[in-house]
């Protein structure tokens, strides 16, 4: 399998925005030596008509493969677009990256968790201090969850320790 996708968001004004998605994925069957051909999906408790309706070339098991730690996902994080500051307020406390068309301090580039929303302005933390941004001024704006990496086979979370 293989896909790609690239999305870019431009903010013009707080009310003409463009956004441009380009994406494309193809699926390739990989060859296999099991033999999974005339599945009876009947033999799972699904009605014989929904056989019926399957061609019998694709009457095929799913081949299943345990993961390995070279099949884990790459992704370590979801981005979001965010355009007004309602999508904003949703969000408060997520972490958020966002660019600005004229420069705030001395920096375009912000990232941190959202503080608080006032009225059409976004309250964002720096580096520990509360920045006050307005909508307007915003170029990209984008929410970022971050996940935890899986844990490791075996391996089970420290506890806190706790005071005796």
């Amino acid at each position: 399998s293989a896909s790609f996708a690239f999305d870019d968001v431009h903010s013009f004004s707080s009310t003409f925005i463009m956004d441009l998605r380009v994406s494309d994925s193809r699926f390739v069957r990989a060859q296999d030596t099991q033999k999974r051909e005339n599945f009876d999906i009947t033999s799972l408790g699904l009605p014989q008509s929904l056989e019926n309706q399957i061609s019998p070339q694709y009457r095929r098991f799913p081949a299943v493969a345990p993961l390995s730690a070279s099949r884990e996902p790459r992704f370590s994080s979801c981005v979001c677009a965010l355009y007004t500051p309602a999508q904003f307020a949703r969000f408060i406390g997520q972490q958020a990256k966002l660019e600005l068309n004229l420069p705030l301090d001395g920096r375009r580039r912000f990232q941190g968790p959202i503080l608080a929303v006032e009225g059409d302005a976004v309250v964002i933390e720096q580096d520990g201090v509360a920045v006050k941004i307005a909508s307007g001024n915003m170029h990209k704006a984008k929410l970022v969850a971050e996940f935890a990496p899986p844990a490791k086979p075996g391996k089970t979370p420290k506890k806190a320790k706790s005071d005796k």
